[in-house]
């Protein structure tokens, strides 16, 4: 098995904050109940000659999140960046977010923007999807159930196993939101998310992240029902879309991303993700906590534009 394995250490990073307000579209999409609700999606750049790119956040993040990565990565390429069930101002039911649901709501949302055609294989593309956090694990089960859809993934911060750190950060979270202190448990997000270093660095700048949070997430509650649905059970309890179980079914060059001081995920177990999908994986660690994209942008898109931009064989069953 070839593991290649990059370090990037920097002495300072750049915050990624960023006042400006992204242009959104709505996306009438089926929900479970079978009404039709909006998903919000921005949709950037109309180059045809590539794979477009497609973003899944994290957690409590939303478009405007991602704002310091869109002009670079939608210079060349096609960028799609949706916000899923439980974020932003998209409106599907939030008591149905599993991850399961999520891979229903990819495809959904990729045939509505015309980029996956399964009854027209001639006009069809596959995506080069990236994930954090949360959307990785979004974009792995992707990768696993629906790997036409699927040319290269990128994750970044999703463990193979998640350790006892970061499932009780994760239960403080819940507790905190279950009690309606939502500022804490975003408070939380912060000071478990970044490393030690860039907090101090960037101290006085924390209160505004903190106002990005509450401003991404106009229906907090929902979050409640992410957190159970499918984060801290894996999804419901679902064995087929734990992280392991999509991880041995994915068959596309895959860029696995971890970070020095990641409490949440895990440097270690992050790196075992890698280990454990094999040769089609590549390892690139980077400094910083789990908000790694936010924490060290610059290095961050570079790795992964680097990926994106590499002619790979997409591997076969074994």
């Amino acid at each position: 098995m070839l593991l290649r394995r990059v370090i990037s250490v920097h002495s300072l990073a750049r915050p990624c904050y960023s006042t400006r307000v992204l242009r959104k579209q709505s996306i009438l999409m089926n929900d479970t109940d079978g009404i039709q609700r909006p998903l919000r999606c921005l949709d950037v750049g109309d180059r045809d000659d590539q794979n477009p790119i497609v973003f899944l956040g994290g957690t409590a993040q939303s478009i405007d999140t991602f704002s310091c990565h869109v002009r670079a990565m939608s210079k060349s390429r096609r960028l799609i960046v949706p916000e899923l069930r439980c974020q932003g101002e998209t409106k599907l039911l939030s008591e149905y977010a599993t991850i399961q649901q999520h891979v229903d709501d990819v495809e959904q949302l990729l045939t509505h923007l015309g980029v996956y055609t399964p009854l027209n294989e001639a006009t069809s593309r596959s995506v080069d999807l990236v994930g954090f956090s949360f959307g990785g694990r979004v974009g792995a089960a992707v990768a696993a159930y629906r790997p036409q859809m699927v040319h290269r993934l990128s994750v970044t911060g999703i463990p193979l196993h998640r350790p006892a750190m970061g499932s009780s950060i994760m239960h403080s979270w819940l507790a905190s939101l279950k009690l309606g202190e939502m500022k804490s448990c975003y408070w939380s997000f912060l000071v478990n998310g970044y490393s030690e270093g860039f907090i101090e660095r960037y101290e006085s700048q924390l209160p505004k992240f903190i106002e990005n949070i509450e401003r991404s997430n106009p229906r907090p509650e929902q979050l409640v029902d992410l957190l159970e649905n499918s984060l801290l059970d894996g999804d419901n309890g679902n064995e087929d879309f734990r992280v392991p179980a999509c991880a041995s079914r994915i068959h596309c060059p895959v860029q696995v991303i971890g970070a020095t001081h990641d409490r949440i995920a895990g440097a270690d177990s992050v790196r075992e993700l890698a280990e454990y999908i094999g040769a089609g994986a590549s390892f690139v660690e980077i400094e910083g906590g789990h908000l790694a994209p936010f924490e060290m942008p610059v290095e961050w898109r570079n790795h992964v534009m680097a990926f994106l931009s590499r002619e790979e064989e997409v591997l076969t069953s074994p």
